[in-house]
């Protein structure tokens, strides 16, 4: 295997890695959350605060001194001592805390991570390997919550979340065994800073709802399933895990759709079809409209990721990509991974569910105002010049 594809396998295996280990997360909560007595709001601040930490986590990545696989493999070994300090501790406190450690552990990958696959690839295949890259995160979206449907079954939910630790130190090797060129660490350090403005802050919000519907949402679905639709708690984790898969379709799809129409049609397109969606879920009901209304927002909210990576990618040059990773994926992850569990969990708690699904639609659309004031600043530089 080439050095090349090595990277992006190892890096593929890493990102599913970081979001297994939330997934298995978030699906044993609404155990949890019964055996300790939780309302729906706090089990939403304490999946708040462990996506919290993930995204403190993205946001300093950028900032750390040294290559970018060691950064990578110390997330990793401190998300692996926060799951094995998870099966001595008790109370929802203490869990909440190693949560937002094991999940501050796994968010120190991501920046690096996009960043080892950007520079590793070709210009020819850099569309192409990122959206491989992105179907790692959506096999870890799915995966995490199916293994916990089915382990809930016979084990503790303790147990379901140290088997993550198993896949931590697998991972964790595989990234430490990256040919990385060091000469790229003096050429970052020495890059001026991120301009913070209107530009930066219009790619975290088309970045921050995509991260509604592919993270924030799906975080708190078990929940709603066992408040709003009175089904077990395995069963919510499966239908979950399972819903999910179609996802790995939507990078492929993106690929395509960039490629014959251009990234921010494409954009438009898959968050327009979201929305829609979600008007579709809060009016239907739990049924098969539901279902199919939810497999369709799944496929149009992976293909929205790998599209604003790469727009992103393109945006800022090499030296800055690590910390322009930082700034948009920390302050999209604020608004779609830490504020919208806590959102949606009062909504949970105290309305029908049509209110959670209404408010994700409203989420989104406010992420096609971002895309459409990126291709504005966009179109104004390109008359200028």
């Amino acid at each position: 295997m080439s050095s090349q594809n090595f990277t992006i396998l190892a890096c593929l295996l890493a990102f599913m890695w970081s979001q297994v280990i939330r997934a298995i997360f978030f699906s044993v909560v609404p155990v949890a959350a019964r055996e300790w007595g939780l309302t729906a709001v706090q089990a939403g601040i304490m999946l708040s605060s462990s996506f919290l930490g993930y995204s403190a986590a993205v946001w300093l990545s950028g900032f750390l001194p040294g290559q970018r696989k060691w950064v990578i493999v110390a997330g990793g070994a401190l998300s692996l001592i926060a799951l094995l300090l998870m099966q001595v501790a008790s109370g929802y406190l203490a869990i909440m805390l190693l949560a937002t450690m094991m999940s501050f552990g796994a968010g120190l990958y991501l920046p690096r991570g996009v960043s080892l696959v950007s520079d590793a690839s070709k210009p020819d295949t850099k569309s192409r390997n990122i959206s491989l890259h992105e179907i790692g995160a959506i096999t870890g979206l799915s995966v995490g919550p199916l293994f916990t449907g089915a382990a809930l079954k016979s084990f503790d939910w303790k147990y379901a979340l140290l088997s993550g630790a198993i896949l931590t130190v697998f991972c964790m090797v595989m990234v430490a065994l990256v040919k990385e060129n060091s000469s790229g660490v003096a050429a970052r350090k020495a890059a001026p800073m991120i301009p913070v403005n209107r530009k930066l802050f219009a790619y975290a919000l088309s970045m921050g709802s995509a991260f509604v519907l592919a993270a924030g949402l799906v975080s708190v679905f078990p929940l709603l399933m066992v408040e709003k639709f009175g089904v077990q708690p395995s069963f919510a984790a499966s239908y979950v895990g399972s819903t999910r898969f179609i996802g790995l379709a939507g990078p492929l799809i993106s690929g395509f759709l960039a490629t014959r129409y251009g990234t921010h049609r494409s954009l438009y397109a898959v968050f327009t079809l979201s929305g829609a969606c979600l008007v579709v879920m809060a009016l239907s009901g739990y049924n098969l409209l539901f279902t199919s209304a939810l497999l369709l927002m799944t496929l149009c909210a992976f293909a929205s990721t790998p599209l604003l990576y790469l727009m992103v990618a393109e945006a800022y040059p090499p030296e800055q990509k690590d910390r322009a990773y930082s700034l948009i994926l920390g302050l999209a992850q604020l608004f779609g991974l830490v504020g919208a569990p806590t959102v949606f969990g009062y909504l949970i708690g105290g309305f029908p569910a049509s209110a959670t699904f209404a408010a994700a639609a409203a989420a989104v659309f406010a992420g096609l105002g971002g895309i459409w004031d990126v291709s504005r600043h966009e179109r104004e530089i390109t008359e200028r010049s």
